[in-house]
């Protein structure tokens, strides 16, 4: 089934559903989007499950460079898009090549996804790309976090602006009650951050039942018998209530990663008033303040000092706790995130849908392409 063209001004996400963080991002920016009345469509690198915030707008599913240049000229009809928005590496290195020649929109949006970790050639091409393909149009890199930004701005020469952690409300109105005895909930990525937690938890009860720890979020069965065997607790938190109900009982909150990974975890954290120990990662200190809304830890030994403190002295848990969630009103909350989503694409306060229509470029009818690529419209 083909769908109507949207007959208002409107933004085309370009997006692979398999890179988990890059499709993250895209339905954060989508769910923004669309509580502003602003059409939208997505076209598809690979074919899966569609995020539910993306649900409901017209879903292209494309399976090369070629089938995405003609599905992108098929949906110009008599007017380019406000925006074109490219999430992940994968979309930035195909969407480019296949919109090169195309009559372009009034804004370029782009989110690589790159890391200090990433493939140093796929770095490199994105980085030419888009300064190649991109240099006579309005763009801008929409970085998601501190990390992404600093490897924007040394591949492009230019600054890049840095989409805040969107933390649900959830954890802000969550209560604080720590329980009788003292737990710590952790997560993180990597076997480091499950040897970190399991000797932690080693550490700090020797024979005894002292502190309760709680591995927040889903675990391999490998890694589940690992936690079991430290007498740590998996908790299978699929949604903000139950991550924000565990929180709200803390007396603190671990999170150990390696520099590549998201630090929105630490962010949740601070919403929910627990004070946070984290490892020493771009993504970190950006969002923690040492010693004023948690601390930052540079080895396992840091940690447990930390940990024994925070344990012993609950008037430094309140006063950490309390200048974390003040800190992470002022900067995690959704009208934040879709303030930077809006700077991104150069509107103006309360997104004004007529600036999009004055924007917006009349473009020339595209020539027919033989054949069609099929398109489906999820109602989800």
């Amino acid at each position: 089934m083909l769908i109507e063209e949207p007959s208002r001004p409107y933004v085309v996400h370009i997006a692979t559903l398999a890179e988990r963080q890059a499709m993250a991002t895209a339905e954060r920016v989508a769910q923004a989007v669309a509580a502003r009345g602003i059409a939208q469509v997505l076209l598809a690198l690979d074919e899966g499950p569609v995020p539910r915030d993306v649900r409901g707008s017209p879903v292209c599913f494309v399976a090369n460079t070629r089938d995405l240049q003609a599905e992108y000229s098929r949906r110009l009809g008599n007017r380019a898009p406000y925006a074109v928005h490219l999430h992940g590496t994968r979309a930035c290195l195909l969407g480019l090549r296949a919109l090169k020649g195309a009559p372009l929109p009034a804004r370029f949006v782009y989110t690589p996804h790159q890391s200090p970790a990433g493939l140093p050639w796929a770095s490199v091409l994105v980085g030419h790309l888009l300064q190649g393909r991109l240099a006579s149009v309005d763009h801008v890199a929409l970085a998601a976090g501190p990390t992404e930004a600093q490897v924007l701005s040394r591949l492009l020469g230019r600054s890049a602006e840095v989409l805040p952690y969107p933390v649900n409300d959830v954890y802000f109105e969550a209560p604080r009650k720590e329980e009788p005895r003292p737990r710590i909930v952790a997560d993180g990525a990597g076997a480091e951050a499950l040897e970190l937690v399991t000797r932690l938890s080693v550490l700090l009860n020797g024979g005894e039942a002292i502190v309760a720890f709680s591995w927040l979020g889903g675990a391999e069965p490998d890694a589940r018998a690992q936690l079991r065997a430290a007498s740590v607790s998996v908790v299978e938190a699929a949604g903000d209530g139950v991550r924000a109900h565990e929180l709200s009982r803390a007396c603190l909150f671990i999170h150990a990663c390696p520099g590549r990974h998201p630090a929105r975890a630490a962010a949740e954290a601070m919403a929910a008033g627990v004070p946070c120990l984290a490892s020493d990662t771009p993504d970190h200190r950006a969002l923690i303040r040492h010693g004023e809304t948690g601390y930052i830890c540079t080895s396992e030994r840091d940690f447990i000092e930390k940990a024994a403190l925070l344990l012993r002295d609950r008037g430094e848990r309140e006063r950490l706790g309390e200048a974390a969630r003040a800190d992470a009103e002022r900067r995690f909350t959704s009208r934040h995130f879709e303030n930077a989503v809006r700077r991104a694409y150069g509107l103006g306060a309360g997104w004004p849908i007529e600036e999009l229509v004055d924007r917006a470029p009349p473009v020339a009818p595209p020539a027919a392409h033989k054949g069609r690529v099929p398109t489906v419209r999820l109602d989800g």
